[in-house]
């Protein structure tokens, strides 16, 4: 909701400052406070840090009790080398909103199936935010905002619980064929 904090966490590639800052600037304009990883703008060759320190940032927003939902600084590569570091039944004693896409979307998978947590699949600050507001980022607001309040969410293990009970009906758009593709075959 407006004025909650949003966190925010490089989990992927390095991050480019200009766009950090318009992107938090974006979400600022929709009504929440905007906290940023110490380590967001690190560089490690092309990560964004030691995915050990990525790994520890991400779970670090999910202690916070101030921070109500995590938001992705961008994609690239790298998000898929944090999953053996994280503690997953961690995450399912404190849910939270994660927001991300690209190569986040190995992150987003994870936290459905091993946290059963509802993730959604969205803009990212440094890349999509920084752009300006989107009909994806609108479609964000409007969720996070509550303004759709019907959400149901099955798989292959039947119904899992989210942050927000309820359903909801909704399309879904791939926005990364190589990472639908082995996500999908990896549940086959």
């Amino acid at each position: 909701m407006p004025g909650d904090t949003v966190g925010v966490v490089a989990l992927a590639a390095t991050v480019d400052c200009a766009r950090l800052q318009r992107g938090a600037a974006a979400i600022r304009d929709l009504g929440y406070r905007v906290k940023l990883s110490a380590h967001v703008l690190d560089r490690t060759g092309i990560f964004s840090g030691a995915q050990e320190l990525r790994a520890r940032e991400f779970t670090a927003f999910f202690r916070d009790p101030e921070v109500k939902a995590v938001f992705g600084a961008r994609g690239g590569y790298g998000c898929g080398r944090l999953l053996p570091l994280l503690n997953f039944a961690e995450f399912a004693r404190a849910p939270k909103i994660f927001l991300g896409f690209s190569d986040a979307t190995f992150l987003l998978n994870a936290l459905v199936d091993r946290s059963r947590m509802v993730s959604f699949h969205g803009p990212m600050v440094a890349m999509d935010f920084a752009r300006g507001l989107s009909a994806r980022a609108n479609a964000f607001a409007g969720a996070a905002e509550r303004r759709s309040t019907r959400v149901r969410v099955r798989g292959a293990r039947g119904a899992a619980s989210g942050y927000r009970r309820g359903s909801a009906d909704w399309r879904l758009f791939v926005d990364n064929c190589r990472d639908a593709r082995y996500t999908l075959a990896a549940c086959v």
